[in-house]
């Protein structure tokens, strides 16, 4: 068995062209980790480049989307859409060169995903993002910091409770105190 580029292992090119007949699962003689360009078949060299690459170019398309209503301005006079726009375009551009590396350079194949370490760091992100403004910023913090540590089973709660105090108190002194932002700090009753 040989390492695949995607998930686990997966059988040799040999053994799979023996009982297929040459021919992989799309009938295609080439490996799966082939993409046509202009009739050229270009093997992918790296394809954790080129799933970060292609999620990058998402990325910077579903940020387009969204700052489609928002006024461009100038260099000299931005508007608030001057500054998302510029960065959803580099962050797109940066998507296409990273993706455009892995057809040239070798580099690693995709690990597989770890969801015990995934879902908990998603989870806490999306809490916090919905519990903002009805929790306020230290709650919302705190429970963002508690989801979070599922994601290790080598979670030190006590450490954790301290390092999120501090965490909590610098964002508070930073975005509400130092930047004056309008962040409610407690729960609106």
């Amino acid at each position: 068995m040989a390492q695949s580029p995607l998930f686990g292992t997966r059988q040799t090119r040999t053994n799979r062209e023996a009982r297929r007949g040459g021919m992989n699962a799309c009938g295609d003689p080439r490996p799966a980790s082939t993409i046509m360009l202009e009739g050229e078949a270009m093997r992918v060299r790296s394809p954790q480049d080129l799933v970060g690459g292609i999620a990058l170019i998402l990325l910077s398309l579903l940020a387009f989307s969204q700052i489609t209503d928002l006024k461009f301005g100038t260099a000299s006079r931005m508007g608030p859409g001057y500054f998302p726009t510029v960065l959803a375009g580099l962050t797109g551009l940066m998507g296409v060169i990273i993706a455009g590396r892995s057809l040239f350079l070798d580099g690693p194949s995709l690990d597989r995903l770890h969801w015990r370490q995934a879902l908990p760091i998603l989870g806490a992100i999306l809490a916090f993002g919905l519990a903002i403004r009805p929790l306020g910023l230290v709650i919302a913090s705190g429970l963002l910091f508690a989801i979070a540590a599922f994601a290790s089973p080598d979670t030190k709660w006590r450490e954790l409770l301290v390092v999120s105090a501090a965490l909590i108190l610098f964002a508070v002194g930073l975005f509400v105190l130092a930047l004056g932002l309008p962040f409610p700090l407690w729960p609106r009753f």
